[in-house]
């Protein structure tokens, strides 16, 4: 057994070592874990899978919990029916004014309705890309429109 003594408020670390038991020594105070992970989810949501119980040991890599993803699903089915009727309205306005003689006030109606499309099209993106990141997997899964 290795003894040291600090300095600093007067303590003496030991350093533990395998052998037989020459002493007891009684002590109260807490632990601490030599590495720790505060551990958060990209996304906010109620945990419907948890793995692992209070001071289990994890691996790396090792899935802990998982959240529901009905709501994500659900958004981005939204943004996708957003995204039809905004591309419908787009194809429409298009066909109006096909034949229309393009002033200033047409081409910004024409215009209006193209950014109107390049929202609802990041929007469904992001969508995507938010329910890729808490479970890749999702991404892959049809959705019936």
């Amino acid at each position: 057994m290795v003894t040291r003594y600090s300095k600093i408020n007067n303590l003496q670390i030991v350093q533990i070592t395998r052998g037989k038991i020459l002493s007891s020594v009684f002590a109260s105070g807490k632990t601490k874990a030599d590495k720790e992970a505060y551990l958060a989810f990209k996304n906010t949501g109620r945990i419907i899978y948890l793995s692992i119980k209070k001071n289990q040991e994890v691996k790396k890599g090792q899935t802990i919990a998982t959240i529901d993803t009905s709501d994500l699903i659900t958004n981005k089915y939204k943004e996708l029916q957003d995204y039809l009727k905004t591309r419908w309205d787009f194809e429409q306005t298009k066909d109006d004014y096909e034949d229309s003689v393009k002033t200033d006030s047409v081409k910004r109606t024409l215009d209006k309705s193209q950014f109107d499309l390049n929202k609802s099209v990041a929007n469904v993106e992001i969508a995507d890309r938010i329910l890729w990141l808490e479970d890749g997997k999702l991404n892959n899964k049809k959705l019936d429109i």
